[in-house]
């Protein structure tokens, strides 16, 4: 699994975990990040709205501020 079909699926675990959100909202959770890189793979949250909850999960995995 290369690291950005790992990312992914991260992020597809994280929208499933929080289904309820995104589903209330009616977005994808790949709307509401950037993925940048081939090998050291970052990931930005972009919905700066999105609750706290989703971005910490998001953020603890790839170590964002």
């Amino acid at each position: 699994m290369t690291e950005i079909e790992f990312t992914v699926s991260y992020l597809s675990a994280v929208q499933k975990k929080h289904r309820d959100y995104f589903t209330r909202a009616r977005i994808s959770i790949m709307k509401c990040v950037r993925i940048r890189g081939d090998k050291k793979i970052t990931v930005d949250v972009v919905k700066k709205d999105l609750p706290a909850e989703i971005k910490y999960d998001i953020e603890s995995m790839f170590w964002l501020q």
